[in-house]
C-alpha cells in the first residue's frame, strides 16, 4: 500500500491531543480506516494478539443493484488474519452504513499518543478532558447528506468529516463508567467472516445489511457494548476491590442525571477539571 496522507482525528485528553482513529483516501476514492484497534481478539482456540485492524470502504463490484463493500481485516502476531464485511445498497438509509461500534480504556497510554507528520491532517472532535470515562463511538459511512440531529436527541454527538466518495460520522459519548482496561467492539456484517492467510481478491458474498433504521442500530449496539462494559467492570472490581470507591467518587461527580444510559460530549465539557482521577497504576 503506498505511503498515503492520514486525517487523523483526535480528542483532548489531559492537555494533549490523543489519536482515536485516522483515514486514508485513495486516488480512486476509496478509504481506508485505522481505528485504535483492540490488544486481542477473543478466538474460540483462545485469545489473538491483533497487530492491525484496517478497516477499508470501496464501491462494490459485486452488487448488481449499486453499493458500497465496508471490509474489515484483522491481522494478527501470529501472521494469519480475519476479514469480515458487509455491503450496503443505495439509497438504504441514505446510502448510509454502520461500520463499529466501540469503548475506549483510558486514553492516556502510550498507544493512543498523536503521530504528528508534516503531510498528515489532523481534525479535533472534542475537548472533553475526561481520560478516565468510558468514551464510547460509533462509527459510520454514508455517501449521501443526513441529518444526524435524531442522535442529538438521543445522547450521541456527531462529528462528520466529508471526502471524496464518502462521508464519515462519528457519533461520541460517554457511558456513565470509569473507563477500564481493553476494548469491546461491535461489528456487523453480511458475510460469515474468512481467516487464515489474507487474500485481495478474495469477494464477498452478494448479501445486504438488513433494512434497519441506523437509530435502532446505534441503540442496539450501544446497549450490548453497555452490558460487556458492566461485565468487565464487576469482574474488575472483583480482583482490586479497593479502587470501588473512587470510582463511585468519580461516577457520582459526573453523573448526576440517573435517566441517562450515556451523555454527550458537551454534557461533560462543562464540569471543571477538579476531580479525582483514577490511579492508572491499580488497573495496569
Amino acid at each position: 500500500m503506498p505511503n498515503l496522507k492520514k486525517t487523523r482525528f483526535t480528542i483532548k485528553v489531559m492537555g494533549h491531543s490523543r489519536e482515536i482513529i485516522s483515514v486514508s483516501e485513495r486516488s480512486n476514492g476509496d478509504l481506508i480506516l485505522f481505528p485504535q484497534h483492540a490488544l486481542n481478539f477473543e478466538h474460540k482456540s483462545g485469545d489473538k494478539a491483533i497487530t492491525q485492524h484496517r478497516i477499508s470502504v470501496h464501491l462494490s463490484r459485486n452488487a448488481m443493484s449499486g453499493g458500497y463493500l465496508i471490509k474489515h481485516t484483522m491481522t494478527f502476531a501470529d501472521g494469519s488474519m480475519r476479514d469480515q464485511a458487509q455491503i450496503v445498497r443505495n439509497g438504504s438509509e441514505f446510502g448510509s452504513g454502520y461500520v463499529a461500534g466501540r469503548t475506549f480504556p483510558s486514553q492516556t497510554t502510550k498507544r493512543y499518543n498523536l503521530k504528528e507528520k508534516a503531510r498528515d491532517e489532523y481534525i479535533p472532535i472534542s475537548n472533553a478532558n475526561f481520560p478516565d470515562l468510558c468514551l464510547v463511538q460509533h462509527i459510520i459511512v454514508h455517501n449521501q447528506d443526513r441529518n444526524f440531529e435524531e442522535f442529538i436527541n438521543i445522547g450521541f454527538s456527531p462529528f462528520t468529516f466529508e471526502f471524496t466518495n464518502f462521508k464519515i460520522t462519528l457519533l461520541n459519548a460517554f457511558f456513565p463508567i470509569c473507563a477500564l482496561p481493553g476494548s469491546d467492539w461491535y461489528t456487523p456484517m453480511t458475510s460469515l467472516p474468512r481467516e487464515g492467510q489474507s487474500d485481495p481478491i478474495y469477494q464477498f458474498g452478494d448479501e445486504y445489511s438488513p433494512p434497519i433504521e441506523m437509530r435502532k442500530i446505534v441503540e442496539m449496539s450501544s446497549l450490548e457494548l453497555m452490558s460487556l462494559t458492566k461485565n468487565r467492570r464487576i469482574a474488575i472490581l472483583k480482583e482490586v476491590p479497593e479502587i470501588s470507591e473512587i470510582f463511585s467518587k468519580i461516577e457520582l461527580s459526573l453523573f448526576p442525571r440517573t435517566d441517562l444510559l450515556w451523555y454527550p460530549l458537551d454534557f461533560i465539557e462543562q464540569y471543571s477539571d477538579n476531580i479525582p482521577i483514577l490511579p492508572a497504576e491499580k488497573l495496569t
